[in-house]
């Protein structure tokens, strides 16, 4: 899957912050996921939280588990350079 990123008015890429997210099971069927996110930092600091609910089959669950993992560990691996060469990661978490 590729896509263009969503951009802000100045031109940057629009960060919106993971705030929280929940898991419900449609038995036999399917997951809810929901997601609690801040449109922008603001958002976050001042803690309004939006929500999206998405349903996921057995398999999107498996693909975007497996996505997110993959991204994980290239993340680490340029984190771990990153700080070797002396840059400070703001979102380490």
């Amino acid at each position: 899957m590729s896509g263009e990123v969503e951009l802000n008015e100045a031109g940057n890429v629009k960060i919106s912050p993971l705030l929280d997210y929940e898991t419900h099971l449609i038995p036999g069927v399917a997951v809810i996921l929901r997601i609690g996110y801040a449109e922008d930092m603001e958002g976050m600091q001042a803690h309004t939280t939006e929500h999206l609910q998405l349903t996921l089959t057995p398999g999107q669950c498996r693909s975007l588990a497996e996505t997110l993992l993959r991204a994980k560990s290239q993340v680490e691996a340029q984190s771990s350079i990153a700080a070797q060469a002396g840059a400070a990661n703001p979102y380490q978490n």
